[in-house]
């Protein structure tokens, strides 16, 4: 992936690209660390089972990697990032 525009830093992927991934192809190849975020959208987003329904089931995400600096909250970085501040 490249720099979302606007950015020099950073890497933007498409859902084609992240659903090919899940299929095997080596395009996204960050990875989930801790899982806090995987679980955290699981529980909003994930499909209806038989034993498990998310909690908006047709939302779409807009998901955000970050890397924290020492000191640095999480928050701050991301509301930086989306010019939020």
């Amino acid at each position: 992936g490249r720099p979302p525009e606007g950015f020099a830093i950073g890497r933007e992927y498409n859902a084609v690209q992240i659903n090919e991934t899940l299929d095997g192809a080596r395009i996204v190849t960050t990875q989930d660390v801790s899982g806090h975020g995987t679980a955290v959208a699981g529980i909003l987003a994930g499909g209806k089972t038989d034993v498990f329904e998310g909690v908006a089931t047709e939302c779409s995400l807009l998901v955000v990697k970050l890397r924290q600096n020492v000191g640095e909250p999480f928050t701050q970085i991301l509301c930086v990032q989306l010019h939020i501040v």
